[in-house]
């Protein structure tokens, strides 16, 4: 019991996502995937430990983190933000075109009313004249009333 409790202790559990065709070959080549990851790991340590010590190493190194710190899941989330900001930009053009046309419909609604004042006020002015004519057309007698005895 001790010794299946200090293996468990000495193993880490790694989890990596590998490209379909690797994972094929490796499952053709090895009977289980912990045991191709284990002898891969062995072998770069092993070429690791021989070029620890030259520049070229280093250069990799630098080189390995380099490429490390920008993943490509952030290549992608750039491709997307760069998309956005392409969609943001066209919806703030086609909103700048909607404000010029409120803009327009405003003025065409401010020069209506301003028609309309001017009409009301002409209509006014007809009105005004119309009465003055038909005072000046009616005589005045029809206007007065007659009494009733003078009926003839």
């Amino acid at each position: 019991m001790y010794d299946s409790m200090s293996l468990k202790e000495d193993r880490i559990r790694v989890n990596a996502r590998i490209p379909k065709s690797l994972y094929d070959w490796v499952c053709s080549k090895y009977d289980n995937l912990s045991q191709a990851v284990n002898d891969g790991l062995e072998t770069l340590k092993e070429s690791k430990a021989v070029d620890c010590h030259t520049e070229s190493y280093n250069t990799q190194q630098n080189d390995i983190q380099d490429h490390n710190d920008t993943p490509a899941h952030i290549t992608i989330n750039t491709d997307v933000i760069q998309e956005q900001k392409a969609r943001i930009e066209d919806m703030k053009s086609q909103v700048q075109e909607l404000y010029e046309q409120l803009h327009t419909k405003d003025e065409q609604i401010e020069k209506l009313n301003e028609n309309m004042h001017k009409q009301a006020v002409h209509i006014q002015s007809l009105i005004q004249e119309n009465s003055r004519l038909n005072t000046k057309l009616l005589p005045e007698e029809i206007g007065k009333k007659k009494p009733f005895w003078k009926f003839w």
